[in-house]
Formats: C-alpha cells, structure tokens, sequence
C-alpha cells in the first residue's frame, strides 16, 4: 500500500478574520486595529511570532473549519447533550439531529466538500462513511483521520489508525494518534518507540523532540528526556520551546533551582512574555518561598504587554496573596505531554496557522481535560471560524479560580455579541465589572457593545467607568477618549466629544484615526477650517491605503468648494473601497459639481447597489431623479432616457 506524502497533512490557509468591524460604520472611522480591547484589556495569551522563522521553514499548515457535525453539538458531544461551564451551569445544548441516509459516492462528495470547508465536524461524519471499515484509499484515511483529531474524536482516530496501520499506510498522523492511545494509558516506553518513527522535518522536527522528551521521562530517565529535547537548540526561532520544556522536565524531576534558570532564560527570549510562561514562573518562586521575585514577575509580564494583559496579572497577583505555591509544575506525564501540544498548538495560532493549531490543542486536552490555557485556546479558534457556541463551550469550561477565567469570560461575552444575543452579552460583561470595582476590560468591551446597537449615551457612560479606572494615563489611553468622543458625537453632544478628541490627540498626537475623526467632523460644522485640512493630509500620508481616510480628505476639499480636487481624491477612495456606498454617492456628488453627469449618475446608482443605510437611500434616490442643485438652488433637468449613464460627462 502507499506511502503517503507528508504534503498531504498540511496546507496553506491563513486566518479568517477580515478587517471589518461592526463598529467601524462610519466614513470617519476607517478600520484601525481596535476590534480587541486595548490597554489593561485581555491580549493574545501567547507571544505572537516567536515561532516565525521556524515555521516559514518547517510547514504550511491546515486551515480552519466550521460548522458543527450534523449528529454532534459543537464541544464534539452527542448531539442533544448539554454542555456545562466549570461551575456546572448549562451554557450550550444542542437539538438532536435525525440520522441521514448517504452513498458511498454522496457521502465521499459532501465529505470532501465540508473537509474543504474546514468543517471537520461534518467531514470526519461523512468521510467515515465513505471510508467503510475496510480502508483501501490512502488520501481519503488521511483525511478522515485529520477531520476525527480536529473534532476531538481521539478515540475514534485511534481505531482508524490502526486500521490504516493494518492496511499498509504509514503516515507522521497516524503515529502521532497511536502515540496519543500509549499515552493515554501511561505506557510511556511503548509510546516513545513510536516516537521515534516520526520524521524529523516540517512540523513533526518540533513535535518529535517535545513529545519523545516527557516521553523518556515518562519511563524514568531525566538525562534521556534532556538529551531528547536537544534537536531544539538547533532549529531557528525554537530556543523559547527549547527552555520551557527543560526547565518543566528538570522541575518534575526535583531539580528547582535548574527550572528556575531555563524559565527565566526563556522569558528573558521572548519579546512579549507568555501568559502560560509568566504563570508557571510565579507558581515555581511561590514554592521557593520567593514571594518578591514573583511579584516582579508580575509587573514585568505587564510592562512587557504594555498593560494589555492586565486581566491575567491581576489574577497572578491575586493567587500570590492567596497562598503559596505548592507541588510540581508539572505533575505527571501526560500534563506535560498536554503543555508541549498545546504550546505548539499556540505558536502556529500567532501565525494563523489554524488547522494544525486545531488538532494539537484537541490532543492537549484529550490529556489534560482541565489545562485552561488550551481551553482558551480552542475557543479562540472556534471563534475565529464563526462557531460562537462551540467557542462559548470551551470557554465556560476555565475554572474560576484560573488565572484565564476573566479573558474567557470577556472572550464569552463577544461571542454572544457575534450572535446578536445582545443582552445576554451586556448581563455578562456588566457581572465582570461588578465582580472587580477595578475592571477596565469589561467596561470597555461594554461601551462597544452598546455603541454597535447605537445607545451612545450608555456607551460614553460605560467608556466613562473605564476611564475613570484608568489611574496615570498612558499613551495607548489614546483609544478610550476616542471610543468615547464617537458615543458622544453619535449622541449629538458635541463638546464633550471634541474634547474627547483633543485629548486623545494630545496622549497620541498623529495618530490618524483621530485625526481623520475630527478633522472630518470641523469640516461638516464649518468649524477650524484652517486646520482640518492639514490634519486630514496627515492622516492620509499615514494611512494612504484607508478608503474611508482618503474620502474624508476628498469630502473636505468638497465641502470647501475645491470641486477639482474632491474629484482627485473621492476617485482614489472609490479604488481602495470600492463598495462602499458612501464613497460612491460622494464621488457621485464631486462629479456633478465638475460637470461630469452621467458618470456622477452612474456612481449613484452604484451607492444604492451596496444598500446604503436607510436614511442615506431616500437622498441618493432623489440625486439620481433630479441631480444636484445648482448655485441657485434649482435642480438640474431630468436626464433623458437614451443617455448613456457611464460614458462620461
């Protein structure tokens, strides 16, 4: 039977995310990164990009699924099961679902096509049916086995492993799902010899060193389990990896003083500090009886985040003036083997490599039901593709008194935004607040909220306790009075809006979202004219790629009578965003002003095709009955019916 190519696990698909946020719908608010939290608010709970150099050498990797399976809920569960948080409260049930009748050929079809989809739910469903219990097509078993590992099948793809193993095929998938069987059992030496038969390239050069390490010292020999970890030090980009896994082995093995050095020489690489890394530093100095050096830990972790991940250092600090640590880092086996996977699983998340991320956190937690920073993790990835309960599921299940429990609930909260359970969300991120007179993350996640359902007066007050919370502002402050100057210009109050601005400019001063914002608002109010206009220019040679930046500066050149201009700029906002029925109906505008029309009708047109918003469409649709004005305020002559609409004025 065939050798399967290693190719054939692993592809190229980044993150879906798009750049569009649901709060940014206004011309004046082009799409800076802001659609997570910012200062003191929840961060990536890894350190994006540590792996970089490593992994655009060692993989592509799989992208994301998306759906759930139609017989299982979205924590992988018999469809119709509830699924409870930490605390044992329901937060998702799933319908049970009938039984479909598939052929071979239909169900290899709708398989292959949710396997392409990224629903591996649906895909390891179908692709088993096709597959029958006798598999003689190689890929198809690759297939399936991936889509049972992504769905948190394991024991599922256990059996299909040795099935396959049986028929001839032999693949680094196949054994890494036999290793995960051994180890479940604790059968560490058995495990290990299979380790050995992975390959030593792509991902499987940092997967094998990490696992055949806690493997070795599974069956009682440090030095082996060291000496395994080796290959490591020689891989660009994986010194941080290298160390952890050291100083965790050199932990578990009694040696403390030798653990303290290798995770201090790991957070010493690291450009920002890893939650999981910070964590287990401070736990291993609380055992040590050094109160003083975690506490430092502390304040380093938040000064590296630049206070974005001041949700996980208070809860650091909070487990230091509870008790001192106690016990090893790691205590047995599998919680390190589970560590490693879902270390990896993180570092390919920072680069978007999902699909692999995907199938690596599932196995962490096949080992380690209870590892929150993997629980974090795979409700991040659920919730990147869009499966808001499946997420939700994973995120309920981190413990309260975990240091991830805050980000996971803020994390929960969104989720419900996502799925328009507005009030459910708003309960939510209101208890967070209420739980810690302190919070800032909540409060404003919760100004967001209510600004996307347009109660600007509750989101500037919302964004008003954040900012009363802040203590010594900051330069990334920035972002609080600007979220809060739109809720209150939104809400038609404009002083306190501009002093929003003002000040947001004055913690940041070119920063060109605020400077588009307000530059934009003096030109409609005919206010400062004298310096709107430069402003703009500013935030356009900074941000020359934002359509909504270079129309702000088009509509003020328009606005200001410099028709010519107007046009210059509107055409090349129209180029960046070009379905934006805003944009169009301006340039439409600055086209009827210069005489061009037809093409200005023709722009309208396009504006009422994007489906403007309700109160834009009435005016556009009178533009295109009647044109403009001219100077004395009379419309211009009805077009007539053989013009041609886009040949030009």
């Amino acid at each position: 039977m065939g050798m399967l190519r290693e190719d054939a696990l692993y592809w190229g698909d980044r993150n879906p995310f798009s750049r569009n946020d649901p709060f940014m719908t206004d011309r004046r608010l082009p799409m800076p990164r802001l659609d997570r939290p910012s200062r003191r608010v929840r961060r990536h709970l890894h350190a994006a990009g540590l792996l970089a150099p490593l992994l655009a050498l060692i993989l592509t990797a799989c992208g994301p699924e998306q759906p759930v399976a139609n017989n299982l809920n979205p924590s992988g569960q018999p469809a119709g099961t509830a699924i409870a948080d930490a605390e044992g409260n329901v937060v998702v049930e799933a319908p049970a679902a009938g039984p479909e009748e598939w052929s071979g050929t239909g169900a290899y079809l709708a398989g292959m096509t949710a396997f392409d989809a990224r629903d591996m739910g649906r895909a390891a469903d179908l692709l088993s049916i096709a597959l029958g219990e006798e598999p003689t097509d190689p890929g198809l078993a690759q297939k399936t086995l991936f889509a049972m590992l992504s769905d948190s099948r394991i024991a599922d793809a256990i059996d299909l492993a040795k099935r396959m193993q049986a028929a001839g095929f032999k693949s680094a998938l196949i054994t890494v799902a036999l290793i995960q069987e051994q180890a479940r059992a604790g059968k560490y030496a058995e495990a290990l010899e299979l380790a050995r038969q992975l390959p030593d390239d792509r991902l499987m050069a940092v997967i094998g060193p990490m696992l055949r390490g806690w493997l070795a010292m599974g069956a009682k020999d440090k030095q082996a389990a060291l000496d395994e970890l080796q290959p490591l030090t020689e891989m660009e980009g994986a010194t941080m990896l290298h160390q952890v896994q050291v100083g965790l082995i050199q932990d578990h093995a009694g040696d403390a003083k030798a653990a303290e050095a290798n995770l201090l020489a790991a957070i010493d690489s690291t450009v920002e500090i890893p939650a999981q890394l910070a964590e287990l530093y401070v736990a291993l100095m609380l055992r040590q009886g050094k109160e003083q050096a975690a506490r430092d830990m502390v304040e380093r972790y938040r000064a590296q985040a630049q206070g974005r991940g001041e949700d996980v250092a208070g809860a650091m600090l909070r487990r230091i003036e509870a008790s001192p640590g106690k016990g090893p880092l790691i205590t047995d086996v599998k919680q390190g083997l589970a560590i490693a996977y879902g270390q990896i699983g993180m570092e390919l998340m920072a680069d978007d490599f999902n699909g692999d991320a995907l199938w690596l956190v599932q196995l962490a937690l096949d080992l380690d039901p209870k590892l929150d920073i993997a629980r974090v993790a795979l409700g991040d990835l659920y919730r990147q593709i869009g499966r808001w309960d499946a997420a939700i599921a994973a995120y309920a299940q981190v413990e309260r008194s975990s240091i991830y429990h805050r980000p996971a609930q803020l994390s929960i909260a969104e989720c419900y935004r996502q799925q328009e359970k507005n009030a459910e969300a708003e309960k939510m991120l209101r208890q967070v607040m209420e739980e810690d007179p302190a919070d800032i993350s909540a409060a404003q996640q919760l100004g967001q909220l209510l600004r996307s359902t347009k109660d600007y007066t509750g989101a500037a007050k919302a964004y008003t306790i954040a900012i009363e919370r802040l203590g010594k502002l900051e330069t990334e402050d920035w972002q609080l009075f600007y979220y809060r100057g739109i809720a209150y210009e939104r809400a038609k109050n404009w002083p306190p809006a501009e002093q929003d601005f003002l000040k947001a400019l004055e913690l940041s001063p070119d920063e060109p979202y605020v400077l588009n914002y307000l530059a934009y608002t003096w030109v409609e109010r005919r206010e400062h004219l004298d310096k709107a206009l430069p402003m703009l220019e500013k935030a356009v040679q900074q941000r020359p790629e934002e359509g909504f930046i270079v129309d702000s500066l088009g509509w003020a050149h328009y606005m200001l009578g410099d028709y010519e201009k107007a046009v210059v700029n509107l055409e090349k906002a129209v180029q960046l965003a070009p379905t934006d029925p805003v944009l169009n109906d301006h340039l439409g505008d600055a086209y009827w002003k210069v005489g061009r029309h037809h093409e200005a009708r023709f722009q309208w047109s396009r504006a009422l095709s994007f489906e403007p918003e309700p109160d834009l469409q009435p005016a556009i649709e009178k533009k295109l009955e009647e044109g403009l004005p001219d100077q004395s305020g009379n419309a211009a002559p009805a077009p007539s019916s053989t013009a041609g609409e886009a040949s030009g004025g």
